[in-house]
C-alpha cells in the first residue's frame, strides 16, 4: 500500500501566546506530521497534542527544533497512528512564550509505522527565489514529503514538484507536501518578497517488522529433526570435486595395526644430508635393554670406595652432668620451734590449742 495524502492544516499566533491550534481532518489511525517555526527568543520546546476525541494522542518531535540565527526557531513532530475523533493539533509552551509561532498540519495513511527518512534546510536572507537544497537520496520509492517556509517579511509562492497548500495568513509562512513515487532527491522551492528566511524539507517512509529468516514456526509440536538423506548411487559423482568413489579416504590402504610397519624400501637411497642411519631415530649400535643382562662395566671396581671403618669410642657429655631433680632437706642442727606449729584460739572466754 503507497502513501495517500488525508488533509492539511495550519494555524498561528502573534500576541506572546502559550500556544495556538491548528484545525485538520484526522481519520483514525492516520500518520500526523506537525511543523511550523517560532521566535528564536524563546527557549522552550513546544509540545504538540492532539485535539478533538477522548483523550489526546502526544506527537513525537522527530527534527530539531533549530535556531537559525536569523530570528527563527523550527522543527518537526510525528505521530504514527492517531485515535478517534481526532479534529487537530494543539501546540503549546509550558513558558517562555513565543512572539510569534506558526505551524502546518498534514495528515496521511499508507505507511507502516513511519519514520523520519531524509531532510535538508535552507538559510539566508533577501528577495528572490529560496530552496532548502537536496536532501540525500530517499529510502524509499514509497514516501511522504512536505516542505515549509518562513519569512521575515513574506513567502510570495512555491514552485516545482509540490502540492501548494498555500499560505497562513498572519505570518505569510507557505507549506506544501508531495507523495514521492521514486527514490530520487528532492528539495524545497519558493519565493520570498525580502528580508531573512528559512525553509526545509522532511521525507517519511515505512518501516516493516524484522520476520525470521525461514519462519513461522509452530513450536508446539517440539524440535525440528531433519532426516538424514540417502545416498543415491544412481547419479554420478563429480570427478572435479572428488577425486576418489570414497571422497573421505582418499589415502592407500595402510593396515590399522600400528605395530605392523610396512618394512623401509631399500631400493630408495637415503639423503646422507638428513640421515645418516637408515632407520633415523635409532641412531645407536643395537644393545640389548634388558636389565637382567647388562654388560659388564668398563671401569674397574673400586674396593676402597666402598669400605668403611668403625671404631668404638665412649661417650661423654660435652660439658657437664647435672642432677635435674636433686634432693633438699633442712639441716638437723637447727633446733625445733614448737611456736610455729601452734595456733591458739579464743572462743567463748576459752582459749583452744
Amino acid at each position: 500500500m503507497s502513501a495517500t495524502f488525508h488533509a492539511k492544516g495550519s494555524g498561528a499566533q502573534t500576541t506572546t501566546a502559550a500556544s495556538f491550534s491548528i484545525v485538520c481532518t484526522i481519520s483514525a489511525g492516520d500518520s500526523v506530521v506537525v511543523t511550523g517555526s517560532w521566535s528564536s527568543a524563546s527557549a522552550i520546546t513546544p509540545t504538540v497534542k492532539t485535539t478533538g476525541g477522548t483523550g489526546s494522542d502526544t506527537f513525537t518531535a522527530v527534527y530539531g527544533p533549530f535556531d537559525s540565527g536569523n530570528g527563527f526557531k523550527f522543527g518537526g513532530w510525528l505521530l504514527q497512528s492517531a485515535g478517534s475523533g481526532r479534529t487537530g493539533a494543539i501546540v503549546s509552551w509550558a513558558s517562555g512564550n513565543p512572539t510569534f509561532a506558526d505551524g502546518a498540519c498534514w495528515s496521511f495513511s499508507g505507511l507502516t509505522s513511519p519514520v523520519l527518512d531524509q531532510f535538508n534546510a535552507g538559510i539566508g536572507n533577501g528577495a528572490g527565489a529560496i530552496t532548502s537544497g537536496n536532501t540525500p537520496v530517499l529510502t524509499t520509492a514509497d514516501e511522504f514529503a512536505v516542505a515549509f517556509a518562513c519569512s521575515a517579511a513574506s513567502i510570495t509562492a512555491n514552485g516545482g514538484i509540490w502540492t501548494d497548500d498555500g499560505t497562513i495568513s498572519a505570518t505569510s509562512s507557505w507549506f506544501e507536501h508531495s507523495v514521492r513515487t521514486v527514490t530520487t532527491a528532492i528539495q524545497s522551492t519558493f519565493t520570498n518578497s525580502t528580508g531573512s528566511w528559512v525553509t526545509w524539507i522532511l521525507t517519511f517512509r515505512g518501516t516493516t517488522a524484522a520476520t525470521l529468516p525461514f519462519g513461522p514456526f509452530d513450536y508446539s509440536k517440539g524440535p525440528f529433526r531433519i532426516r538424514r538423506t540417502q545416498i543415491d548411487p544412481s547419479r554420478s559423482l563429480n570427478p572435479n570435486l572428488f577425486k576418489n568413489p570414497v571422497p573421505n579416504k582418499n589415502f592407500p590402504n595402510i593396515p590399522r595395526d600400528v605395530r605392523r610397519f610396512l618394512p623401509p624400501d631399500a631400493s630408495r637411497p637415503t639423503n646422507p644430508n638428513l640421515f645418516k642411519n637408515p632407520v633415523p631415530n635409532k641412531n645407536f649400535p643395537n644393545i640389548p635393554w634388558s636389565v637382567e643382562r647388562l654388560l659388564p662395566p668398563d671401569i674397574p671396581y673400586n674396593q676402597a670406595l666402598y669400605t668403611v671403618t668403625v671404631t668404638a669410642q665412649t661417650l661423654r657429655t660435652p660439658f657437664f652432668t647435672p642432677a635435674f631433680f636433686p634432693k633438699t632437706s633442712l639441716p638437723a642442727s637447727q633446733p625445733y620451734n614448737q611456736s610455729l606449729y601452734t595456733v591458739t584460739i579464743t572462743l567463748m572466754g576459752q582459749a583452744w590449742i
